[in-house]
Order: structure tokens, then sequence, then C-alpha cells
């Protein structure tokens, strides 16, 4: 439980992630992610998140190496999203089981189904066109196939099944605010 952790962790988070969800963000990521796990002596690791979003494929390298760093490495690892954890955010919180995920009290989280802005030109042969929209839809598939996996992690453990998430976000984007998080068990807690 995050209160039985140091207050030093809380004042202090060893990995603080702000912005949108980019190259940049990895890299800062992967340096304090570095410098927290070659700590001595090893201790509980407190990852700070306030993002409006980003690039979905980012937030999964992210959340990767955290799942693998807790459940290869015994990598005791905490979030605490402040402020804002938009979309690919939301990918990065879903590294941590249920119980280890906290939210500042004015803290709102968006879910929504992942993005795809893409323009097609169909002109030329009609094998070449119909290879592009092929080509296309089976990105869309598999981009589909991903969402759903991660989307199953997000809410293991929780009050809410996949099947109520994917309907609250089939019709429109999912704001949370904090306390509704936690009454649906996405969160341990408002801080």
């Amino acid at each position: 439980m995050l209160s039985q952790l140091p207050n030093d962790l809380l004042r202090r988070p060893q990995i603080r992630l702000h912005g949108k969800v980019d190259n940049a963000m990895l890299d800062r990521f992967l340096d304090q992610f570095d410098n927290a796990l070659a700590a001595q002596p090893p201790g509980p690791i407190l990852v700070e998140v306030t993002t409006t979003g980003g690039d979905a494929e980012t937030g999964r390298r992210i959340a990767t190496d955290l799942i693998t760093a807790r459940e290869r490495f015994g990598a005791d690892l905490y979030f605490v999203g402040k402020s804002v954890v938009y979309s690919a955010g939301v990918t990065i919180l879903s590294a941590f089981p249920p119980e280890r995920r906290y939210l500042t009290q004015d803290c709102m989280l968006l879910v929504h189904e992942r993005r795809l802005d893409k323009t097609l030109e169909l002109k030329g042969a009609m094998r070449a066109m119909e290879a592009l929209v092929r080509d296309t839809l089976a990105e869309i598939e598999s981009a589909r196939a991903m969402e759903r996996r991660a989307f199953a992690v997000l809410v293991e453990g929780t009050q809410l099944s996949l099947d109520d998430l994917m309907k609250r976000i089939d019709q429109s984007d999912w704001y949370l605010e904090a306390r509704e998080a936690e009454a649906l068990g996405l969160i341990r807690a408002v801080l």
C-alpha cells in the first residue's frame, strides 16, 4: 500500500513523466528507470505521470518495460497519476496492477479507442489498389487486436469487465474522474 511507503518516495518519485507520450518521453523514462533500478539498496519505485496522451506505441513500449521489470525481475513499482492521464498515459497506467495505481484528487483519466490518421489515394492498377486497401484493413485489424489486449490488462482485477469498457468507449471518449476510477477498482486509492 502506498501509504506505507517512505514519505521520501512520495516527495521524490524516481520516475517523473510529463508532457506528450513520444520518443522524448521514452528517452527520459529509460534514463530514469535505469537509475532507479540501479539504486542500492533496491527499493520501491514510484512512477509519476501527467500527460495529455500521445503515441500509443510509445506508451506500449514504456508499459512493456515496466511489466517486464515487475514480473521477471521483481521490481516493486507504484503509479501515481497527477492532473491528467490521457490516452497513451492510461496504457502506461495499465502496466501496474490495480492495487499499485493511485491518482491525485484532481486527476482525470481518458480512455478511448485507438486512432488512425491515414489518407489513401486509390489511383492506378486495380490489383495495386486492392493490395493497398487490404494492407490498411490488416493494419486496422491488428491495431484493434492490440487495443483489446491492452484494455484487458487495464481492467484485470477490477470491477469493470472488458465488454463493459468496450461499450463505454464505443460511443465516445470516456473521461473518468479519480473517484470514479477508484469506485470501479481501476486504482487503489485517491491521494
